[in-house]
């Protein structure tokens, strides 16, 4: 393989694993807001842990498609940052 093909799909790897992360975190408290059975005394939204997780899985996609190789770098790039900004202000 090219050494451009093989950053991409470590970039790409890279990426998914912090995307299954964020994921994993919004899934979390979600269960745990509604089935927890914890009193919290300061507690996200809902629809911002769904906003969250339906951004992450956006995420985990793009990832996907620059590993096949079906999406440009700069564009992979220019969306994740936007997911990642996003996310971590809401």
């Amino acid at each position: 393989m090219k050494k451009r093909t093989k950053m991409k799909k470590l970039l790409s790897i890279i990426v998914l694993i912090i995307h299954l992360a964020m994921l994993t975190w919004s899934i979390y408290w979600l269960y745990m807001y509604n089935f927890g059975g914890v009193l919290f005394c300061f507690m996200v939204p809902n629809w911002v842990l769904i906003m969250n997780s339906i951004l992450n899985i956006a995420g985990i996609y793009l990832s996907i498609r620059l590993y096949k190789e079906k999406i440009d770098i700069k564009l992979f790039l220019i969306l994740t940052v936007l997911i990642w900004f996003i996310v971590i202000l809401t």
